[in-house]
């Protein structure tokens, strides 16, 4: 399945959960953000908040997880200590999503249970994460 698929099941979902997404970012808005927070974003980041915003007003789904909006996203990485990109929580900040630039194309995703343990690398590309998310929401730490 590809992101573009993902994403359009994921978006339809959200909806049918009543979770409340923000328009979908402009491209200069999200370059601007990474430039802002020092992070590259690959391809996929840009088409990912190109199709939604992210969640509204800290809302959850159903797996009580939160895909944060850029502001948040700029929020967090302003201080977070790691080199990658948190972009979501899981369980109201019980964890840290993140990604991790692989190249132009492609960033791979990291849960992040706390500064004391090290990331685990739970999706090799966005693409492989939404599908998880879809099918398996349990092996990237959803229940």
């Amino acid at each position: 399945m590809t992101l573009s698929e993902s994403l359009e099941r994921c978006i339809q979902a959200w909806k049918q959960m009543g979770v409340q997404l923000l328009p979908p970012a402009h491209h200069d808005k999200i370059d601007a953000i990474m430039k802002e927070i020092g992070r590259r974003a690959s391809a996929d980041i840009f088409q990912l908040y190109e199709s939604s915003g992210g969640f509204a007003g800290g809302a959850c789904d159903a797996h009580v997880w939160s895909f944060w909006p850029l502001e948040r996203v700029r929020e967090v990485n302003d201080a977070y200590p790691r080199p990658q990109m948190a972009f979501s929580d899981g369980l109201i900040d019980s964890f840290y999503l993140c990604f991790q630039f692989e190249d132009e194309l492609v960033s791979s995703v990291w849960v992040d249970h706390g500064i004391d343990m090290d990331l685990v690398r739970v999706a090799d590309s966005l693409a492989e994460f939404f599908e998880l998310y879809l099918s398996h929401p349990e092996r990237i730490g959803l229940v």
